[in-house]
């Protein structure tokens, strides 16, 4: 049990100051023991990890909840992908948006501050070039780029772009996913199959714009009563409530968001019959996985990049490998700094940081209990908003420090607005997150604030961070995403 002590908050953590971007804290000493511990590194556990094939390839959907795949009619390849392969049930993001889940998942540790990824920083390609493989990244969200520092151990880095800025929503279709795939083949072709390769693909579906094939958006949502677009200035006017909306609103964009991830799907399904072609069994290792989810007005919001609830973390993990892995579901919770160790020990690297409590799921995905990847506390962060959003979570609780400076404490924007500066849900009876628990006498929440506050300490980078200036490009490209206003 937490022996109760004097700690510098009770209810509202109103002694996090500003620093160097981030938050920090100025607080005393938190309880001296509790049922929650920090980030504790275990040591491999001895098992055979499989020797790599030919082909490695992270393939990134953009913004997609996890409550989206499987049994819905939405995803059948991935969903096939799933049933053939290791998928992870319990698997979340550290962040709430792209660029933040980028820097830790190709550097297996956390940033607090805005900008890219620091020079010094080894990244998974950089690791998977030393291991002998060529590296290929494609992506199609500007926030994964050479200009925040993510290129940085490819042999080649493309930028596939999926739209102008200004796209007239009557004609507009994502395509995205088509083109990233077209030109993921053609630099496939251009050495010999057996030639080792790490392919990151990061498509832009079902990210906004929610903009699928007409005759797709017509066969699955054409009977609902709403003719409004899912553009990102539509978007971006709801979500900061300049908009009003219906009900059938609401249901048509949530509609136009999975079939745009129909779209996708189907097309991972061309990607795979073509990679089947051309390599034997076993020589393909494709990891499915997204950066964060997307918010439907679960809690009154849309889109991302502003809350810490489970709708923005909670994201899919498959490793199909057919004939070498699967079929299993892991249910053991797992999370990006987890994925980023996974991929090293595949290769046989040594850990990334020891203080990001990154654990390799190699274990579980051969098959071991729910042991082989231990219990532990659990962080995100949103340091994209101003003053910041960091969270920890256990098995059972999730703390939430929200003290921005935007316009006062709280999550969301717009309609999805709330003011708190502190949040503690029970997951377990309320996993909706609908029930604000600060200052009801639970134990751990001492306990999970103390273990946040040194998280924070740990992960501030000292001294400035320099601002990214960007290109034109990118900058129209970034607006075309909601990104930038």
């Amino acid at each position: 049990m937490i022996r109760p002590r004097r700690h510098c908050v009770r209810g509202a953590v109103g002694t996090f100051v500003l620093v160097g971007g981030v938050l920090n804290a100025a607080c005393g000493p938190g309880p001296e023991s509790g049922d929650v511990v920090g980030p504790v590194v275990n040591d491999r556990r001895t098992v055979e990890v499989p020797k790599p094939p030919r082909l490695v390839i992270v393939y990134v959907l953009d913004a997609l909840r996890a409550d989206h795949v499987g049994g819905r009619g939405w995803t059948p390849v991935i969903d096939e992908l799933s049933a053939e392969g290791v998928s992870f049930s319990n698997h979340t993001s550290t962040a709430a948006s792209t660029m933040t889940w980028a820097k830790t998942f190709f550097s297996g540790r956390f940033f607090l501050q805005r900008g890219g990824l620091p020079p010094e920083v080894e990244t998974v390609a950089e690791v998977m070039r030393t291991a002998g493989f060529r590296t290929v990244g494609i992506s199609g969200n500007g926030n994964v780029s050479e200009k925040y520092g993510l290129a940085r151990g490819f042999d080649t880095f493309e930028m596939v772009y999926p739209l102008a800025r200004r796209a007239d929503p009557a004609t507009y279709v994502n395509r995205n996913a088509a083109d990233i795939h077209r030109r993921a083949l053609e630099l496939l072709g251009e050495r010999p199959a057996d030639t080792p390769t790490f392919m990151y693909l990061h498509a832009v579906h079902p990210h906004s714009p929610y903009a699928p094939p007409r005759d797709l958006a017509g066969e699955l949502c054409g009977e609902i009563p709403s003719s409004i677009d899912g553009m990102s200035p539509t978007m971006v006017a709801i979500r900061d409530g300049e908009l009003p909306t219906t009900e059938a609103d609401r249901a048509r964009l949530a509609c136009l968001y999975a079939a745009g991830l129909r779209y996708s799907d189907t097309e991972i399904g061309h990607l795979m019959a073509e990679l089947d072609r051309r390599y034997p069994l076993g020589e393909v290792l494709l990891i499915v996985t997204s950066d964060h989810g997307e918010e439907f007005f679960d809690h009154g919001g849309v889109l991302h990049g502003h809350t810490l609830y489970d709708e923005l973390l909670r994201i899919p993990l498959i490793f199909h490998w057919p004939g070498r892995l699967g079929p299993l579901v892991v249910q053991a919770e797992s999370d990006t700094v987890d994925f980023h160790e996974t991929l090293r020990a595949l290769v046989g690297a040594p850990y990334s940081s020891a203080e990001a409590g990154g654990r390799s799921l190699w274990p579980a995905i051969l098959g071991a209990d729910a042991t082989a990847v231990p219990p532990k506390v659990r962080f995100a962060s949103v340091p994209t908003l101003p003053g910041g959003m960091v969270a920890v979570r256990s098995r059972r609780h999730k703390l939430i420090f929200a003290p921005r400076t935007d316009g006062g404490p709280g999550m969301g924007l717009g309609l999805g607005r709330s003011h708190d500066r502190e949040y503690l849900f029970d997951l377990q009876t309320d996993p909706g997150e609908s029930r604000n628990l600060i200052g009801r006498g639970l134990n751990e929440e001492e306990s999970l604030r103390r273990t946040l506050v040194e998280w924070i300490e740990r992960n501030t980078l000292k001294g400035k961070v320099e601002e990214v200036e960007l290109d034109r490009e990118t900058r129209e490209h970034l607006e075309a995403l909601g990104y930038v206003q």
